[in-house]
């Protein structure tokens, strides 16, 4: 649970107009998977056509994420197909503070959302998981929609040391400028 002095952090989504309608939900599953990241719908955002191999007829997700404009946390709603070398077919990805999620082979709003807190896990820096939890990795539709709703109690402790450690530095950042300041 999340105590007084613990602040939100600004997760900034970003949607595919055909994903608008996941927002409310994505929304909602953050907040309880997630309590200390506030999501913000920044804007709709058309997919980078650079991000696009026609050969395969799908997106590369991690080249999506970097077309992602600056932020310190951000997710990126898509109705596309999307791949990485070496994989057939990815329904999300998440790396350094950026995820992007695929509705595109998700039949149901539930796996779709348990999809979006997996890939902000790996956005926050956790790897797979072998516990009852929601970084368990899912290679079916089916795997995705029976797979825990929640994190494990070890997953949700390196979550913490992930805030805590963004804390230390917004605070060391936050004391070097101040200390500049007062030196003029």
């Amino acid at each position: 649970m999340q105590t007084k002095n613990q602040e939100k952090w600004q997760l900034k989504i970003y949607w595919q107009d055909s994903c608008r309608r996941l927002l409310p939900p994505v929304k909602q599953t953050i907040r309880q998977n997630l309590p200390r990241l506030e999501p913000v719908e920044a804007a709709e955002l058309t997919p980078d056509q650079a991000c696009y191999d026609s050969s395969r007829v799908q997106y590369d997700a991690v080249e999506l994420l970097q077309t992602l404009p600056p932020a310190a946390l951000t997710l990126y709603i898509v109705d596309e197909d999307l791949y990485y070398p070496g994989y057939e077919y990815l329904y999300g990805a998440g790396l350094s503070g950026r995820a992007v999620v695929s509705s595109f082979r998700t039949c149901s709003v539930d796996g779709f959302c348990k999809e979006v807190c997996h890939e902000l896990g790996h956005a926050l820096g956790l790897e797979h998981c072998r516990q009852t939890c929601l970084m368990q990795t899912a290679q079916s539709e089916r795997q995705l929609t029976t797979k825990a709703k929640y994190f494990c109690p070890a997953c949700q402790k390196k979550l913490g040391h992930y805030f805590m450690t963004l804390e230390q530095k917004r605070d060391i950042l936050n004391e070097g400028s101040f200390t500049a300041n007062e030196k003029r």
